[in-house]
Protein backbone atom coordinates (compact mmCIF):
# COMPACT_ATOMS: atom_id res chain seq x y z
CA UNK A 1 0.00 0.00 0.00
CA UNK A 2 1.80 3.35 -0.87
CA UNK A 3 0.78 6.48 1.33
CA UNK A 4 -2.62 7.66 -1.12
CA UNK A 5 -5.07 9.70 1.12
CA UNK A 6 -7.76 8.38 2.10
CA UNK A 7 -11.06 9.22 0.89
CA UNK A 8 -14.18 9.11 2.25
CA UNK A 9 -17.00 7.39 0.61
CA UNK A 10 -21.05 7.33 1.05
CA UNK A 11 -22.91 4.51 -0.05
CA UNK A 12 -26.79 4.12 -0.50
CA UNK A 13 -29.67 1.73 -1.42
CA UNK A 14 -32.02 4.74 -1.66
CA UNK A 15 -33.91 3.63 1.10
CA UNK A 16 -34.66 6.48 3.53
CA UNK A 17 -32.69 8.91 4.16
CA UNK A 18 -29.67 5.92 5.29
CA UNK A 19 -26.24 5.96 4.18
CA UNK A 20 -23.10 3.74 4.67
CA UNK A 21 -19.90 5.28 5.05
CA UNK A 22 -17.03 3.76 3.96
CA UNK A 23 -12.86 4.89 3.66
CA UNK A 24 -10.71 4.24 0.84
CA UNK A 25 -7.46 4.75 -0.13
CA UNK A 26 -5.71 3.55 -4.08
CA UNK A 27 -3.35 1.14 -3.65
CA UNK A 28 -0.69 -0.54 -6.08
CA UNK A 29 -1.82 -4.29 -7.17
CA UNK A 30 0.64 -6.74 -6.40
CA UNK A 31 0.81 -9.56 -9.70
CA UNK A 32 -2.08 -11.67 -9.31
CA UNK A 33 -4.39 -9.52 -7.55
CA UNK A 34 -7.89 -9.33 -9.10
CA UNK A 35 -8.70 -5.59 -10.49
CA UNK A 36 -11.59 -6.07 -13.27
CA UNK A 37 -14.71 -7.77 -12.66
CA UNK A 38 -15.31 -10.51 -15.38
CA UNK A 39 -19.21 -10.98 -16.91
CA UNK A 40 -21.31 -12.53 -19.13
CA UNK A 41 -24.16 -11.11 -21.24
CA UNK A 42 -26.94 -12.36 -22.29
CA UNK A 43 -25.98 -13.73 -25.20
CA UNK A 44 -23.12 -15.94 -23.10
CA UNK A 45 -20.34 -13.25 -24.47
CA UNK A 46 -17.36 -12.60 -21.83
CA UNK A 47 -16.83 -9.20 -21.00
CA UNK A 48 -13.99 -7.85 -18.61
CA UNK A 49 -14.45 -4.49 -17.29
CA UNK A 50 -11.34 -2.75 -15.18
CA UNK A 51 -11.67 -1.77 -11.95
CA UNK A 52 -10.36 1.28 -9.86
CA UNK A 53 -7.58 0.71 -7.55
CA UNK A 54 -8.57 1.17 -4.45
CA UNK A 55 -8.81 -0.78 -0.76
CA UNK A 56 -11.38 0.05 2.31
CA UNK A 57 -9.26 1.80 5.21
CA UNK A 58 -10.10 2.34 8.66
CA UNK A 59 -11.00 -1.30 9.09
CA UNK A 60 -12.72 -0.94 12.72
CA UNK A 61 -14.58 2.60 11.60
CA UNK A 62 -16.40 0.87 8.71
CA UNK A 63 -17.15 -2.02 10.80
CA UNK A 64 -19.02 0.25 13.46
CA UNK A 65 -20.45 2.07 10.09
CA UNK A 66 -21.93 -1.12 8.95
CA UNK A 67 -23.58 -1.92 12.23
CA UNK A 68 -25.09 1.48 12.85
CA UNK A 69 -26.10 1.08 9.17
CA UNK A 70 -27.71 -2.03 9.22
CA UNK A 71 -29.27 -0.89 12.81
CA UNK A 72 -30.57 2.61 11.62
CA UNK A 73 -31.67 1.28 8.18
CA UNK A 74 -33.58 -2.12 8.48
CA UNK A 75 -37.00 -1.09 9.08
CA UNK A 76 -37.23 0.96 5.88
CA UNK A 77 -35.33 -2.01 4.35
CA UNK A 78 -38.29 -4.40 5.26
CA UNK A 79 -41.13 -1.82 4.90
CA UNK A 80 -39.66 -1.10 0.88
CA UNK A 81 -40.57 -4.86 0.73
CA UNK A 82 -44.22 -4.20 0.54
CA UNK A 83 -44.37 -3.90 -3.28
CA UNK A 84 -42.69 -7.09 -3.93
CA UNK A 85 -44.83 -10.01 -2.59
CA UNK A 86 -48.14 -9.39 -0.72
CA UNK A 87 -47.73 -12.65 1.40
CA UNK A 88 -44.08 -11.75 1.83
CA UNK A 89 -45.08 -8.60 3.27
CA UNK A 90 -47.44 -9.66 5.38
CA UNK A 91 -45.13 -12.13 6.98
CA UNK A 92 -42.95 -9.02 7.31
CA UNK A 93 -44.99 -6.96 8.81
CA UNK A 94 -46.63 -9.66 11.31
CA UNK A 95 -43.60 -10.44 12.68
CA UNK A 96 -42.29 -6.02 12.99
CA UNK A 97 -45.29 -5.75 15.00
CA UNK A 98 -44.33 -8.44 16.92
CA UNK A 99 -40.80 -7.52 17.42
CA UNK A 100 -42.02 -3.52 17.95
CA UNK A 101 -44.30 -5.12 20.95
CA UNK A 102 -41.74 -6.91 22.95
CA UNK A 103 -39.66 -5.27 25.91
CA UNK A 104 -36.79 -7.43 24.99
CA UNK A 105 -35.55 -8.28 21.87
CA UNK A 106 -36.85 -11.43 19.70
CA UNK A 107 -34.39 -13.85 19.82
CA UNK A 108 -34.13 -12.65 23.31
CA UNK A 109 -37.58 -13.87 24.03
CA UNK A 110 -37.74 -16.81 22.04
CA UNK A 111 -34.71 -18.13 24.28
CA UNK A 112 -36.53 -17.47 27.57
CA UNK A 113 -40.04 -19.30 26.16
CA UNK A 114 -38.04 -22.45 24.98
CA UNK A 115 -36.07 -22.97 28.30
Amino acid sequence: MNDAPVKTVKLTQNIGQHYLTVYAAEFDPSPGYVVSYKWKDAMDRQHETPMPHYCLTNIPKVQNHFKRYIEDAKWDYLRSLKDEDQLAWMTISMAMSYANSKQVGFLQHFSQECN
